[in-house]
């Protein structure tokens, strides 16, 4: 565990997964690939983020684990076998204390630099022990999150965002790649979901009470309210608002091109 030093920190981002893929010119390339684990204990965490340049990203919560872990695998792309090899060496994963917060701390990935490699980064799967605020930044990749009781921001320029068992406010914004929402908001908590191109499905408790704002621009707004108490409905093919069980809490779901889906949780 390290201390972290010139280290940029923001109110959303607490643990940063730093990866980097450059593009080279023409010609045959070769890959080296490693995997790597990385377990730290801490007390009083109360946000975790993740920032990753391309890979897919997979966190879990899990009330019984007593450490913050990542691993996965990671690989090096260069013109030769020994560049891409001293790339992959060159990659440094490590979890950094932010000083100015003790609850924040950051999952470094260190790029190869000037090792010859063209491109690298990789696959990772974060564990974390209870919940916690969980902000996630991705520019190419798909995200899978499982169970976190807190808030879920998620950021990701190209993939697809897939949320399962939620106790927290969610919120997610994606320039390509669909979203799938299932979640269980406290009360006058919110669901916020955009994306320019791509499928949103939200689920929520039947009981829980919201106010919807469902809307595309080249597509359509499919809802399955029959199992809410509805009021101040008003829906066209391509936007829907309405009062579910009285509202209090908020559903924002936009979609430029491609369908939205609202409905209840399997119960």
């Amino acid at each position: 565990m390290k201390t972290a030093t010139g280290l940029f920190w923001s109110g959303v981002a607490a643990v940063t997964l730093m990866g980097a893929v450059g593009c080279g010119g023409g010609g045959e390339t070769v890959s080296a690939y490693g995997e790597f684990n990385v377990s730290e204990s801490f007390e009083g965490i109360d946000q975790v983020g993740i920032s990753w340049r391309s890979g897919t990203i997979t966190v879990r919560f899990d009330a019984e684990e007593t450490q913050l872990t990542a691993s996965g695998d990671t690989f090096s792309t260069a013109r030769s076998i020994e560049s891409a090899e001293a790339g992959l060496e060159a990659i440094a994963i490590d979890w950094v204390v932010n000083p100015n917060d003790a609850s924040q701390v950051v999952l470094t990935f260190t790029s190869p630099g000037d090792s010859g490699s063209i491109a690298h980064g990789g696959n990772v799967e974060v564990v974390i022990p209870g919940g916690v605020e969980l902000v996630i930044s991705t520019q190419y990749g798909d995200i899978w999150i499982d169970g976190n009781v807190g808030e879920t921001r998620v950021d990701v320029q190209i993939g697809s965002v897939q949320i399962s068992s939620s106790n927290g406010d969610v919120e997610v914004t994606s320039e390509s790649g669909n979203i799938d929402i299932e979640a269980q908001p406290a009360t006058n908590g919110s669901i916020l979901a955009s994306t320019q191109a791509g499928t949103i499905r939200i689920l929520v408790p039947s009981d829980w009470a919201a106010g919807l704002d469902l809307r595309t621009y080249l597509g359509a707004v499919q809802a399955d309210l029959d199992s809410f108490t509805v009021t101040d409905l008003s829906s066209t093919t391509n936007s829907l608002t309405a009062t579910v069980n009285g509202g209090g809490g908020l559903v924002d779901a936009s979609s430029d091109v491609g369908t939205v889906l609202f409905g209840p949780l399997a119960e």
